[in-house]
Formats: C-alpha cells, structure tokens, sequence
C-alpha cells in the first residue's frame, strides 16, 4: 500500500490502490473524489464559466478554489 498522504495526489492514490483491480479502482476513485465535488460546486455556481479551479485536500476531504 502506497504511503498516506494529505494531498490531492497521495489521497487519491491511497484510495485507488488495489493491484487485484489495476486502475479501475483508481479512475473509481478519482470520480468519486473529485471529479463528482467539483461537478457539483459548478452546478451550484461556485465557479464561472472559463475560470481556472485548484483542487487540494483539506482535512481529508476534496476542496476546491479559484
């Protein structure tokens, strides 16, 4: 298992780790750790259309800021 980490990346990585299911496990978890968030904070208007969006990881969990 690969080393915890507070960062985007090494969350990511902590979470998608599974060399049973190769990167299945990984893309599961990029869409569900990110990709969905960020999804849901352009719905709600959070961002502007062509504004460029950081992702980082605070507390453990997925935020987002331009």
């Amino acid at each position: 298992m690969p080393p915890r980490h507070d960062s985007a990346l090494g969350r990511l990585s902590e979470a998608g780790y599974d060399p049973a299911y190769g990167s299945r496990r990984l893309k599961c978890a990029i869409q569900q750790q990110m990709e969905n968030p960020l999804a849901q904070a352009i719905l709600s208007s959070k961002f502007s259309p062509g504004e460029r969006v950081r992702g980082s990881v605070r507390d453990r969990v997925p935020a987002f800021r331009h």
